[in-house]
């Protein structure tokens, strides 16, 4: 494993802090953009705002990016984006993108839907009682051009790279609730992750099974073996070389894979110490039991 510096924390839970020392050549455009961020989303006066409006649901992570394109789409335009996702009408679905009744349960007190009750607002704007001018609704599955984005962020802040500016938009969408950041902490924790000075070098493996319908038998038929432990193990070791990592850490919902990666005496596969409700299923019930 490599040395990291000294201050840096063998644990990072906020990428938004950990991205501060911006990478060679990008120092001034990329201080820029982040500048413009902030101003706009934390501004003296919330009389300006975007609003997320209801749309097509997706993926949490697949969310994160819709919601990073309008984050992007706010910065341009100058204005604080507001609005809860995914926003369900009924609260109950609010806890579909939640993981342990615990933490519906903190949520819904605190009054935090969506994926809110992960990561902090994309603004300070949300519930503000300034008289606002809304300049856009923007729904999260309305075609977004991309390319006209990037070429305005450029012209604002002269940062060309695209993987720099959606990294960034990115790392600010999921800058962490506290809840999260305990969660990062206590799990990396009971990975002996949190050794300070040393810099881990793993690579992360989602076993999901039990409530991801496409992976069903009837719907794989023949191509169930791209779901299967063995394919799990040689994708995992495969990409670990390629990096360079040593080990992969992994989370499933499937027993009898997680017995079998976890066979081998060599210890390659570790599985993450999370509880059952904690698991990236269903199989728990919904709202918990």
């Amino acid at each position: 494993s490599a040395m990291a510096p000294a201050d840096e924390p063998p644990i990072v839970t906020d990428f938004w802090r950990a991205a501060d020392r911006h990478p060679p050549g990008h120092e001034a455009a990329l201080s820029r953009f982040r500048k413009l961020i902030r101003n706009t989303q934390q501004p003296a006066s919330c009389t300006r705002r975007c609003m997320l409006t209801t749309a097509y649901h997706g993926g949490a992570l697949a969310d994160v990016r819709r919601i990073a394109y309008a984050l992007m789409h706010a910065v341009v335009n100058g204005c604080a984006l507001t609005g809860h996702w995914p926003n369900f009408n009924t609260p109950g679905h609010a806890a579909l993108v939640t993981t342990s009744p615990e933490l519906r349960r903190r949520c819904a007190e605190s009054g935090r839907r969506g994926l809110q009750c992960y990561f902090l607002p994309p603004s300070t704007c949300d519930g503000s009682t300034v008289p606002a001018t809304y300049d856009t609704k923007f729904a999260l599955d309305q075609k977004f051009l991309l390319d006209v984005y990037l070429d305005r962020v450029q012209r604002l802040t002269g940062l060309r790279s695209e993987m720099l500016v959606m990294g960034t938009l990115v790392s600010w969408v999921m800058r962490p609730q506290p809840e999260l950041s305990e969660a990062i902490l206590h799990y990396g924790a009971a990975l002996g992750l949190e050794r300070p000075g040393v810099r881990h070098r793993r690579v992360a493996v989602h076993v999901r099974h039990g409530d991801k319908h496409s992976l069903y038998a009837k719907h794989l038929r023949n191509h169930s073996w791209r779901v299967s432990a063995a394919s799990f193990d040689a994708w995992g070791r495969r990409v670990a070389a390629n990096v360079g990592a040593e080990r992969a850490l992994f989370m499933t919902d499937d027993a009898k894979l997680m017995d079998e990666l976890t066979k081998p005496a060599d210890g390659f596969f570790a599985l993450v110490p999370a509880q059952r409700e904690c698991l990236p299923s269903y199989a728990a019930g919904v709202f918990g039991k």
